[in-house]
């Protein structure tokens, strides 16, 4: 992870939706977050620190999710555009509608962060990070972009989205008024440039490209690339080592065969596309510089809508 990168990349990145019901900071806004980035990156222990203190017991890193989350969430104690309320607040079933004999009971969800703006407009936002892929047709829908592993639709994670928003806010912060929006981030990804894209998806979006393992050693052999993990899928940075064509492809096998024996002991699964970044050399050649991410598919994985679990 690079922290003030995967930071800035996820405050200043074009939103993934398009709904006005989306997080979409003004340009005053803007400035003053990028002057406020540009102090974190330069002296960014506060926020080394601040990630530190959130890891799990295990020390396992955390999931790219809650980790973005604790970057919004340094952002909102620190930042000078808004301010904190509450985060990550527990949203339960009351058993009476009596205040007086109410008690907790099923849990219903969670409220992502609690937010109040400069000019003390109160928000309610849910962080949404997202990576699709689309169908190879010219005018995709939203149900036609699918997950790395082909059994979950974007339409689907949308409409979680809009029911996320419109959960009610607990006590004892139910007595305001809360503007719901989406803080929405991620990437979609194409096999060609698509002719029409749906209403739901903000045309800035951030995009890259996919392909079936087996196209890749078509490649030119001087490309050059990295192959990430997870926790490296937020802001793109510059790299000291990268593969071959043909490193990429045995380390890409290693990891589908790794997968597989894990689906094995699980009795079930999918095998999921893997993301990588090209990259070309800096001008001095001492790096690699990232040009495009994309995913390449497991082998003879068949990217279609069927594949989808029913809603």
């Amino acid at each position: 992870m690079l922290p003030e990168a995967d930071l800035r990349w996820l405050l200043l990145t074009p939103p993934l939706l398009s709904s006005a019901a989306m997080v979409n900071f003004s340009l005053a806004e803007r400035t003053q977050i990028e002057a406020w980035l540009a102090t974190v990156e330069q002296q960014p222990e506060a926020l080394h620190a601040f990630l530190a203190a959130h890891q799990p017991a295990n020390e396992m890193p955390l999931r790219i999710g809650r980790y973005a989350e604790r970057l919004l969430q340094f952002f909102l104690l620190h930042g000078p555009t808004h301010r904190l309320v509450a985060n990550n607040l527990i949203v339960r079933k009351r058993t009476s509608d009596d205040p007086a004999r109410a008690s907790d009971h099923t849990t219903l969800g969670e409220i992502d962060f609690l937010v109040e703006d400069a000019t003390g407009v109160k928000l309610h936002w849910e962080l949404a990070l997202k990576y699709f892929l689309a169908l190879d047709v010219p005018a995709p829908r939203v149900l036609d972009y699918l997950g790395p592993d082909g059994t979950e639709a974007l339409s689907r994670k949308i409409t979680k989205l809009d029911r996320q928003l419109h959960q009610a806010v607990p006590a004892p912060y139910d007595g305001d008024q809360w503007l719901p929006q989406g803080f929405t981030r991620g990437c979609l990804f194409y096999r060609r440039p698509p002719t029409q894209l749906p209403v739901e998806l903000n045309p800035q979006h951030q995009r890259g490209f996919w392909l079936p393992f087996e196209q890749l050693a078509g490649w030119p052999s001087t490309q050059r690339y990295i192959l990430l993990t997870r926790s490296q899928w937020l802001a793109p940075r510059r790299w000291p080592a990268v593969l071959t064509g043909a490193e990429l492809s045995e380390q890409l096998l290693a990891r589908w065969r790794q997968q597989g024996e894990l689906m094995a002991q699980r009795s079930g699964g999918t095998l999921s596309g893997q993301m990588i970044a090209l990259v070309e050399p800096d001008t001095d050649g001492s790096m690699f510089r990232e040009t495009a991410r994309g995913f390449v598919m497991p082998p003879a994985f068949a990217m279609q809508r069927s594949s989808v679990s029913p809603s």
